[in-house]
């Protein structure tokens, strides 16, 4: 375990040095500004709108983590390790924890802004519960939407250009998803290789709370994309030799 995470603890570094987590960390902090300048807001309604955000800003980060690898530093640290499955389990350590910064962070501004108008900047008061199901959301939406965006590994997606713009489409089609089975009945086959995006629209819609059933389907969607998203990635890595 400690080399996993000395592992994870490099890749880090490495990534920070490429100066590629500058541009989604800065986009999530516009966000976060612009969305909550004015209150009062709605709880549930900006908790959801600023996971869908989330979970768009860590699909760039996760696909421009992605794209930086390094070949030899990948194929140096599986030597080190003596196993692609601790090299797997490093990022997989990496991913949770830029996903648990952001999630923080996200939580941290509207409730920070809710504390200092002395719980004026919602529409009600915050529970406990309402913060518990604030960073669950946020957490889950931010490894999904990473794990997402690893999918489009150079070594997977050649094409740079092509990898960006279906990353994109995937996110627009995920969050549409429901809308466009309706009209294209056909389209809901396929719509399980979508990030969940469209079901933490309408398991929320006009929610006035967190309804501990819809949270916990949320949740769980979230993850079982973000496991599959990232076992496909490993099991594609392991076949696509460097």
């Amino acid at each position: 375990m400690k080399r996993t995470a000395e592992a994870a603890r490099l890749q880090a570094v490495l990534y920070l040095k490429t100066g590629k987590v500058v541009m989604p960390g800065l986009a999530l902090l516009i966000f976060l500004v612009s969305f909550y300048s004015v209150g009062p807001v709605d709880l549930v309604d900006s908790t959801v709108l600023t996971t869908l955000a989330l979970a768009l800003v860590m699909t760039w980060a996760g696909l421009s983590f992605a794209r930086a690898e390094e070949p030899i530093v990948s194929q140096l640290l599986q030597l080190k390790l003596h196993s692609p499955a601790r090299e797997i389990a490093s990022r997989a350590i990496l991913l949770m924890v830029f996903s648990l910064i952001a999630a923080l962070l996200s939580a941290a501004w509207p409730l920070g802004k809710n504390l200092i108008s002395e719980g004026a900047f919602f529409t009600r008061a915050v529970t406990g519960a309402d913060i518990w199901g604030m960073l669950g959301l946020f957490f889950s939406a931010s490894v999904m939407g990473g794990a997402f965006g690893a999918l489009f590994h150079p070594r997977i997606f050649r094409d740079t250009r092509a990898a960006w713009l279906i990353a994109l489409l995937g996110c627009l089609l995920g969050a549409y998803s429901g809308i466009i089975s309706n009209s294209i009945p056909v389209f809901g086959f396929a719509a399980w290789l979508l990030p969940p995006l469209h079901g933490i629209i309408t398991r929320f819609d006009a929610a006035l709370s967190f309804d501990p059933a819809a949270l916990a389907k949320t949740l769980i969607a979230c993850w079982a994309y973000a496991l599959g998203a990232f076992a496909l990635k490993s099991l594609l890595l392991r076949r696509i030799r460097f």
